[in-house]
């Protein structure tokens, strides 16, 4: 598997990189969020821009970004998800297409969030772009409603690695433990047979909670968690998250 390097973090080995999400209304909640996380060991850091009252402004979202680059020292993810996936933005594709160019344009992003159904043709112009400028892409798709038959699961992350995505993400909602078994197998699956960039995968809720500690088991290169706000269900405190990680870590390196 190919590893994703950006700053002095390297994703796809070792242990699940943690990745806290800011998700504030607006300009001043955002940066008292940054300003928290600088004293939390973590490795990413996830712009929810969607949330932000003000999204719509990319004048206004692109100095927020300017600022929040000189708070923040780890790499940042720019995420813009839509309420077809769990968001908040309600946006045509042709906005959404033309938004993320004018975010890529900013240079103030590590990562982009692009999600998977906004339709191929779009997804191949945003990779291109972002690549073109030196960003890489994620690919994501979010199901908020249920947890797909494990076959499906494992097509769309083929499918995002196809479009020559840097990293694949897919996030579902279980209703049984077995639909958390489908969401870990198929992880397992795509990370040892297909798997040629490095993946992500959740099982939403507290039935899917182990799905967040057990990524370096099964092949989840990047867990969820907060310092405050979170931005899907079942999110766990970052700190205790490492814990939980560094503990599972140690034991998998013992002879």
């Amino acid at each position: 598997m190919k590893t994703v390097k950006v700053k002095n973090v390297i994703i796809g080995e070792g242990m699940p990189k943690i990745c806290v999400p800011i998700a504030g209304r607006s300009r001043e909640e955002i940066i008292r969020q940054a300003e928290r996380i600088t004293g939390v060991s973590c490795d990413l850091v996830e712009i929810r821009i969607d949330y932000f009252e003000q999204f719509e402004d990319i004048g206004v979202v692109g100095e927020l970004l300017e600022t929040l680059n000189k708070i923040i020292s780890q790499p940042v993810i720019f995420t813009l998800r839509t309420t077809g996936e769990g968001g908040e933005a309600e946006i045509s594709k042709e906005k959404y297409l033309e938004y993320l160019k004018l975010v890529l344009a900013t240079g103030m992003a590590d990562f982009i969030d692009v999600e998977l159904f906004q339709g191929e043709e779009l997804v191949k112009e945003i990779v291109r772009e972002a690549h073109r400028l030196g960003v890489k892409v994620i690919l994501s798709n979010h199901d908020f409603n249920k947890t797909p038959v494990k076959f499906e699961i494992i097509a769309r992350l083929i499918k995002m690695q196809s479009l020559n995505a840097d990293i694949a993400k897919i996030a579902v909602m279980p209703s049984t433990v077995d639909d958390l078994l489908t969401l870990l197998s198929a992880t397992h699956e795509v990370n040892s047979q297909f798997g040629e960039i490095p993946i992500v995968t959740m099982s939403m809720g507290k039935t899917g909670i182990l799905s967040r500690m057990a990524g370096q088991i099964f092949g989840s290169a990047i867990t969820f968690g907060t310092v405050g706000i979170s931005s899907a269900p079942g999110q766990l405190e970052a700190g205790e998250l490492k814990d939980m990680l560094e503990l599972i870590n140690r034991n998998l390196e013992k002879e």
